[in-house]
């Protein structure tokens, strides 16, 4: 099985870590984050893995998302909400600027020969930058039990 997975959940670095990088002014959205994206919180993810090993057809890759749509924008906004802070504030840089400066970024961190990735990548602004959506699993009998406001409660409540 093949799986696009966008993770959320209580233990997903990704949104662990936003709102440190929103306090600390070192986030930024791409355009306005005002675009579709798909988000799967872990537990669906499970759901999923469940049915394909159940009676999904071998070979092929099953696309899933949380139930309730959102933007990059909505999502962004809701893990800062958690820890009590706002996304009114935080700066928008254009699609090419982000991409650009992403190769910039990479190329200083391979002269500098550090070990870990850069702040920012071209792979990062490709999968946050931009629409990003699945299809929900039907053809597997995927519902997606939690919601995206039950895991982000179990994310606020999580130590």
């Amino acid at each position: 099985m093949h799986c696009v997975l966008r993770q959320s959940g209580a233990t997903d670095s990704f949104s662990r870590e936003i709102p440190e990088r929103i306090q600390t002014e070192r986030f930024a959205l791409i355009d306005r984050g005002d675009y579709p994206f798909s988000t799967c919180h872990v537990d669906n993810f499970v759901e999923a893995v469940q049915l394909a090993l159940g009676g999904g057809a071998g070979g092929r890759a099953y696309l899933i998302n949380d139930r309730e749509l959102i933007t990059f924008r909505q999502f962004i906004a809701a893990l800062a909400d958690i820890q009590g802070l706002s996304i009114d504030s935080l700066r928008s840089v254009p699609y090419q600027v982000a991409f650009a400066l992403g190769r910039f970024m990479e190329i200083a961190a391979s002269l500098r020969s550090e070990e870990g990735d850069p702040p920012l990548t071209r792979a990062i602004v490709r999968m946050i930058g931009r629409e990003f959506t699945t299809s929900n699993g039907a053809d597997l009998g995927y519902v997606g039990g939690t919601f995206r406001t039950e895991g982000l409660e179990q994310m606020a409540s999580a130590p």
